[in-house]
């Protein structure tokens, strides 16, 4: 094994680095994924689709059968707190 990264390592930062990066290619993927079809381009270098991939899309996907039901449940309001103890 290797020791452990925490808050103190100077490999600390070189991870937040990986993960705000990460967060910025989310957050991008889904605005695209609002945008319409029409003002989307397939970057020049990027290889094609297979032959075998339909023009359109042909799978609906449904509630319970492709993917679980997830209702919302009602949460009683009470106090939170947000973050972490810093030995954790």
């Amino acid at each position: 094994g290797h020791a452990r990264v925490g808050q103190d390592s100077p490999l600390w930062a070189l991870f937040m680095g990986f993960e705000h990066e990460r967060i910025h290619l989310e957050t991008s993927s889904v605005l695209m994924r609002e945008l319409p079809l029409s003002v989307l381009r397939r970057p020049e270098g990027w290889v094609r689709d297979h032959p075998s991939v339909p023009a359109k899309d042909v799978f609906t996907p449904r509630e319970g059968v492709d993917f679980p039901a997830n209702p919302f449940l009602s949460v009683q309001s009470g106090e939170v707190s947000i973050g972490k103890p810093r030995e954790w």
